[in-house]
């Protein structure tokens, strides 16, 4: 009789004890310590069948062992492992199947069986595997994304488990959806003084700050809602625009660039202005807004001519000519109608200057220059001064002056006695009482204070034919002057009285063709007196 202990299955016993052989041989239960066997046939290898009982009975000791995990509590791959998880515990070596839930509801999902694997090396079991390092330690690796949350059963073929909790990976969390940003800069835009109707240019500049394009428009609020509806816009009280959008009003600007912009002021009137201007877009702060501040300046007329305030006013009168003009362009420089008017002449105390233009003159801003005539009328060869002055309504120059200088150039007749200019009466040289049995003379000098200029001859004609006395019987020319006389030199004529009967006689010395541009019509004549007695 053949003995021996053990407890299995008896659907398992079975069906190996069949696979062995020997299932003819033997009868088994549960809980009881002895095998009868009533016939052995005479075919059979005790020492076989022994050896193979041995074997199974081996084997289903191992089998029946129930796995038991004691560490984790929870297979916790929240943090993003996907493994391999160590579990350790007994009971391992039957292990021959590892289920996971799947995804999708209810599905479960088995792990491949890796062969061999080092209880302390997780590298040798891959993601979607299970390996049995040990009979203490089993290797579960979960491919990412391949199990749900819910239990995972370690089974052996005998379907003995153990479970642990499996919290699957967190989700990635949602990145936010793409959002634009803006950011602006300045906030306040300061253009300080401007001339009213000047325009002044400043701006700003805005980034896409955000990770998401931004869409920007650009104006100003003219109807009481919150967007810009225009591109111009009135910052004072006449209802004229004063600030103006000059760049590119709407656009696009893709994440991390910038885009300038530009606006202007263009005062339409004197005083503080002031508005804002809305930047529209596609942000949380859908306006952003700019302070625009600007001082408009009245505009004033700017005073300038050519010659400049304080430089001479010249003048030349050659001979030939009895008067010379010189011009005066005056212009408006500033920002308003200029007016000019009063012209003054002073500190002219032969009366040879005089202005020709009719005044008060009125030049519009932007408006051409306008010339004013100013002439010199001589008397006389020589040099001339004086002063115009003129009233202006240009606050930095009410008044202008311009000194005045007139050359009248040529030769000049100075005698001595002094001859006859103009309308004068001839000088008279008395020779007194003079015996009608002797003579007396008398010298008359001349002297050539002409002027030179402009290329006119200077020299003095005193040619004798140029010399009349109307009365030779009385009187008589008996040394007559240089000739030409050049300018500067003197020379002198001899004229005598011989009376050749009582009373008083008279005759006249005339002096013509001389040259000297103001020679009087008729020469330049003196008047002889001498009473013979």
């Amino acid at each position: 009789m053949l003995a021996k202990s053990w407890c299995l299955s008896k659907s398992v016993l079975a069906g190996q004890l069949l696979l062995a052989g020997v299932a003819g041989l033997m009868s088994a239960a549960c809980g009881s310590d002895s095998t009868s066997v009533s016939t052995l046939p005479t075919d059979v290898d005790l020492t076989e069948q022994v050896e193979v009982a041995v074997a199974v009975e081996s084997t289903q000791l191992q089998v029946a062992t129930r796995p038991v995990i004691i560490s984790p509590l929870v297979i916790d791959a929240r943090d993003g492992g996907e493994g391999p998880f160590r579990v350790e515990g007994s009971g391992f070596s039957n292990v021959s199947r590892v289920v996971v839930p799947g995804l999708g509801g209810s599905g479960l999902s088995s792990l491949d069986q890796e062969d061999e694997c080092d209880p302390n090396d997780p590298d040798e079991t891959e993601p979607g595997e299970f390996c049995v390092a040990s009979d203490n330690v089993l290797w579960i690796g979960i491919e990412a994304g391949s199990a749900r949350g819910g239990l995972i059963r370690v089974s052996t073929p005998l379907g003995q488990s153990a479970f642990r909790f499996y919290l699957p990976p967190s989700p990635p969390p949602t990145p936010p959806p793409p959002t634009p940003g803006i950011s602006n800069q300045p906030s306040t835009i300061n253009f300080e003084n401007v001339f009213v109707g000047t325009p002044l240019v400043n701006g700003g500049t805005i980034t896409s700050s955000g990770n998401a394009p931004l869409f920007v428009n650009i104006g100003f609020n003219n109807d009481g809602d919150p967007e810009p509806d225009v591109l111009s816009i009135d910052g004072g009280s006449d209802g004229l625009p004063d600030f103006f959008v000059t760049s590119q009003a709407t656009f696009q600007l893709p994440p991390g660039e910038t885009q300038g912009y530009s606006v202007r002021c263009e005062p339409s009137e004197a005083g503080p202005l002031t508005t804002t201007l809305l930047i529209q877009n596609n942000t949380t702060q859908p306006l952003v807004a700019v302070t625009l501040n600007c001082t408009g300046v009245a505009q004033t007329p700017e005073y300038a001519s050519n010659p400049a305030p304080g430089a001479p006013i010249n003048f030349l009168v050659t001979p030939g000519n009895t008067f010379a003009n010189s011009t005066l362009a005056i212009m408006e420089m500033g920002g308003a109608a200029l007016q000019v008017s009063n012209p003054q002449i002073t500190n002219d105390p032969f009366g040879v200057f005089s202005v020709v233009s009719a005044f008060p003159i009125t030049i519009n801003d932007g408006g051409p220059s306008q010339n004013v005539t100013i002439r010199c009328t001589p008397t006389e060869v020589g040099t001339f001064t004086g002063t115009l002055t003129l009233t202006t309504n240009d606050p930095a120059r009410p008044t202008v002056s311009y000194p005045l200088s007139c050359t009248s150039a040529g030769p000049e007749f100075s005698g001595f006695p002094a001859e006859n200019r103009g309308a004068d009466a001839p000088t008279i040289i008395e020779f007194g009482s003079v015996s009608t049995s002797g003579s007396v003379t008398r010298l008359l000098v001349i002297t050539n204070t002409g002027v030179a200029g402009g290329g006119a001859g200077t020299s003095l004609n005193l040619d004798p034919d140029s010399i009349d006395l109307s009365d030779h019987e009385f009187f008589s020319v008996t040394s007559f002057p240089v000739n030409p006389l050049e300018l500067g030199s003197i020379t002198t004529i001899v004229v005598q009285c011989n009376p050749t009967a009582d009373g008083l006689r008279q005759a006249t010395l005339t002096f013509t063709n001389t040259g000297d541009p103001f020679e009087p019509v008729g020469g330049f004549k003196y008047n002889l007196e001498c009473t013979g007695f």
